[in-house]
């Protein structure tokens, strides 16, 4: 059992005190400084903690360590040596024995450029990145061995408590003022990334970080709350865990609120069995009131907003399907790994879904492990960790401790969906709660000799005094070459800025160097090649392809380079593109169609799955015109997998009418043949009617086949009845202006171009083009007046100096000279550079006086 009553009223040196608010401005700041997930921030955040760390050891007395304290404290130190030396170069031949993947990539990191990869390489397949861990790793052995030495002591644990509970409530603070003031900046300094919701501006901007640490906070609360003798007033914890949970809600992360769940009631689970060992008791009326409280602020909080609803109803489990592809790479590098932090740029190598969405971390800290560290590391370090803080760990503390194993088993919990173990500032209350947890000495029973390292103190300040440094100089070696830096950088040279094709090898070669897997280097290589075509981009692209199996762009910037000598090749590359990245057909599909000459050549551009429906369609538009027998037999087809379509539909009806009307019948319904025509239109007509029945298209096409038929009295009058009834009234309606005067029928014509005019119209731009085209079926009516009054209304909404001159131009043809050399006049002011509108003014004037001496 754990001994922690004198400890507790025991004395501390003024150095040791000290030491805790020095680790607490750590805690804070970590956590304040937007996670501390910037190199620079973590470089000075290491940088306090081992001031805490020298302060805390040095001059202390010697103490004992529980032997769980022991077995974490070593597998940190194991774990993070084992990260320092994949960052150790070796022989390409000699890592080829122990890691075949690793050295392929590395013997293949330079072959855009067709040169050979280094000969010497290390493990990790980004090695700036790995250097970054070490320093990570080195922080929370810094974190763990200071609130170690802090935490044996009953204040101690409070104190740390205290500080996480108050750096949650100040996140959860901030979390909530920055959107309720509009600010677009992280206290007006900081300027997150495109895509991060306005509603998410905060310290921790990923709201699954922020509700993780919301949750620490919750459980150590609650512990206080339900503790036999508290640490702190009821009151005041309780109001703690309200305001938490409630921002915890409004945070709207789905995995964090399971968790926050899950925490409370290893809490209350823990808490029960300590009391079941004390003889004080928890007021059951007043915990039940304030939980039956908090689940209504919840509740309140959740219905009075409609983004906190979607994003905790959303049911995306994408990040399921992420651990498919993450256990497809974990048999091509099992034992050694990819190298801590490589995830990112060794990813895409394995991906195989459909689109391209990055992946910092495979969104499970357990499985991150496995493929980062390989498998026999990883486990082996999953099972210390579990075993270190196995519960009869927590049950040997005070009851203090409680709250920490809760807030460390709600954090597993949420991290096996919700990756939130690579933020240090959310990592380091973590490690404070484990040396919670452990802290303490183990009474006076035998200890082993490894259990005796903290009855060296100043050895132990001394260690920390000389390995800092040198991981906080590995770590800064590396800022401005992470694989961000150099993709931004690339980014620029490629898009942005002139620069040569020697500028940009250079550029290039150094981040492959670095980053020897990732794709996205190769392929901004490749596009200022083919901007610039000072150099083949084809060697890039093939870097990019061999670096990742899904990369669309790569296959459509392929397409457009080889698309003049090879357009079967380009139709090819075009389809993989669409396959690979849905999101780009719509693009390709405005370039890929001029590649087809023929049926055979169009089938070569559709790609399978279900973007095939939407690319036939699109294809079919796109060659209608041009090669009208492809378009018919690619309709043919996707009518017979897709019955429902109602594009190839229309087409078909389309074409069954026009080939019964007068004006351009087909020579093939000439005769006796007309018959089977006519009643091929009528079928097709009435089929698309049936589909779209709140379309106007189905509708118009019987109304013109009834016509064709002779029926055009009837046709009309169909099509007019269903104009109300359509969603595309407008065009259904210009379509019966064109259909009326087609067959001679003017009042029916009119009658439908005055509905137009007073139809309602979403905006100015809509309605003025109405108010145009109603004035132009006046005009070729015959009937120029009322064609310019709605013309001017539609000058009005929107002003366009070729409706003007038109205006001036239909009014000086009607005799109405003073209004047409108004329009002049407004021409000339609008244009003073333009000579001919103030002649043409001048014009009119004199007409209209000649007008007026007449009258």
């Amino acid at each position: 059992m754990t001994t922690t009553g004198s400890e507790g009223r025991a004395g501390s040196s003024p150095m040791t005190r000290a030491s805790r608010w020095v680790l607490a401005v750590a805690i804070a700041g970590s956590a304040l400084a937007v996670g501390t997930v910037h190199t620079i921030t973590l470089c000075i955040v290491t940088a306090v903690l081992a001031v805490a760390a020298v302060m805390a050891w040095w001059g202390a007395e010697p103490m004992k360590a529980r032997s769980a304290a022991t077995l974490l404290l070593f597998t940190g130190i194991g774990l993070t040596a084992y990260t320092a030396l994949q960052c150790v170069p070796m022989p390409i031949g000699w890592l080829a024995v122990i890691a075949p993947h690793n050295a392929d990539v590395w013997s293949r990191a330079l072959s855009p450029l067709h040169e050979p990869g280094p000969s010497w390489a290390p493990i990790s397949l980004d090695p700036t990145a790995t250097r970054v861990e070490v320093l990570k790793g080195v922080a929370y052995l810094l974190a763990f061995v200071t609130a170690l030495r802090v935490a044996r002591k009953r204040e101690g644990v409070r104190f740390l408590s205290a500080a996480i509970v108050v750096t949650a409530i100040a996140l959860a603070l901030a979390a909530l003022l920055h959107p309720a003031f509009g600010a677009k900046k992280l206290f007006g300094l900081y300027e997150p990334s495109a895509g991060i919701l306005d509603r998410h501006i905060a310290p921790l901007i990923n709201p699954n970080n922020l509700a993780g640490y919301i949750n620490v906070a919750i459980c150590l609360s609650l512990a206080a709350l339900l503790a036999p003798e508290p640490s702190v007033p009821r009151p005041i914890a309780g109001a703690a865990v309200v305001v938490l949970g409630a921002v915890q809600v409004w945070v709207g992360s789905r995995g964090g609120v399971i968790a926050m769940v899950f925490g409370a009631i290893t809490v209350i689970g823990i808490a029960r069995i300590t009391r079941a060992r004390h003889s004080g008791t928890v007021p059951g009326l007043a915990l039940a009131a304030g939980a039956m409280f908090a689940v209504g602020t919840a509740l309140f909080v959740l219905s009075g907003s409609d983004e906190v609803s979607n994003e905790l109803l959303d049911t995306d489990v994408s990040k399921l399907h992420l651990l498919g592809t993450m256990f497809r790479s974990v048999p091509a590098m099992p034992f050694l790994g990819c190298g801590r932090g490589s995830f990112e740029s060794v990813f895409p190598a394995f991906r195989i879904e459909p689109g391209y969405v990055t992946y910092t971390h495979p969104e499970n800290f357990a499985a991150q492990w496995v493929v980062e560290w390989g498998l026999p590391i990883g486990i082996v370090g999953l099972i210390a960790v579990a075993f270190a803080l196995r519960p009869n760990v927590v049950l040997a503390r005070s009851t203090t401790a409680g709250g920490a194993w809760a807030a460390i088993a709600a954090m597993t919990v949420q991290n096996m969906g919700d990756l939130g173990s690579e933020v240090p500032g959310l990592v380091l209350p973590c490690v404070i709660c484990a040396a919670i947890v452990v802290a303490g000495t183990p009474g006076n029973k035998s200890r082993k000799l490894v259990d005796r390292w903290a009855g060296r103190p100043r050895a132990i300040a001394l260690c920390v005094a000389t390995t800092v440094p040198i991981a906080i100089l590995l770590a800064v070696g590396v800022v401005g070459r992470e694989l961000n830096d150099d993709q931004n950088t690339l980014h620029q040279m490629a898009l942005v800025e002139r620069t040569s094709a020697i500028e940009m090898r250079t550029a290039a070669r150094a981040a492959m160097k670095r980053h020897p897997s990732e794709p996205y280097l190769p392929f901004a290589a490749a596009l200022r090649a083919a901007r610039d075509r000072d150099e083949d981009p084809i060697p890039w692209l093939g870097g990019v392809i061999e670096r990742s199996r899904e990369y669309g762009p790569a296959h459509l910037l392929l397409a457009r380079v080889v698309s003049a000598r090879s357009p079967s090749q380009a139709r090819l590359e075009y389809r993989l593109a669409m396959e690979q990245a849905p999101n780009l057909v719509a693009s390709i599909m405005a370039e890929a169609p001029r590649m087809v000459t023929g049926y055979f050549g169009a089938l070569e551009l559709l790609p399978s799955g279900k973007e095939n429906g939407a690319v036939s369609e699109l294809l079919a538009q796109a060659v209608d015109d041009r090669l009208p027998a492809t378009r018919f037999r690619l309709d043919a087809e996707v009518m017979e997998r897709l019955p429902a379509a109602t594009g190839p539909a229309w087409r078909m009806a389309r074409d069954a009418v026009q080939d019964i009307e007068a004006d351009g019948g087909a020579p093939w319904c000439d005769g006796s043949a007309r018959e089977g025509c006519v009643h091929d239109a009528l079928d097709k007509s009435i089929k698309l009617e049936r589909m779209a029945p709140d379309k106007c298209a189905g509708h118009m096409l019987h109304a013109r086949a009834r016509a064709a038929e002779g029926d055009a009295a009837g046709g009309v009058a169909e099509l007019g009845k269903a104009v109300d009834d359509v969603v595309d009234r407008p065009w259904c309606l210009e379509q019966l202006v064109a259909l009326a005067r087609q067959h001679g029928n003017e009042p029916r014509a009119e009658a439908a171009l005055e509905k137009i005019v007073t139809i309602g119209c979403g905006d100015e731009v809509t309605c003025a083009e109405h108010l145009r085209w109603v004035g132009q079926q006046y005009e070729a009516m015959g009937k120029p007046h009322r064609a310019l009054t709605l013309f001017r209304r539609a000058f009005q909404q929107v002003p366009d100096d070729n409706l003007l001159a038109h205006m001036a131009e239909l009014a000086a043809s009607g005799g109405l000279h003073a209004e047409a050399a108004a329009d002049y006049e407004q021409l000339a002011h609008r244009h003073p550079e333009d000579d001919q509108w103030r002649h043409q003014a001048a014009v009119q004037h004199d007409a209209a006086m000649q007008q007026a001496i007449k009258l």
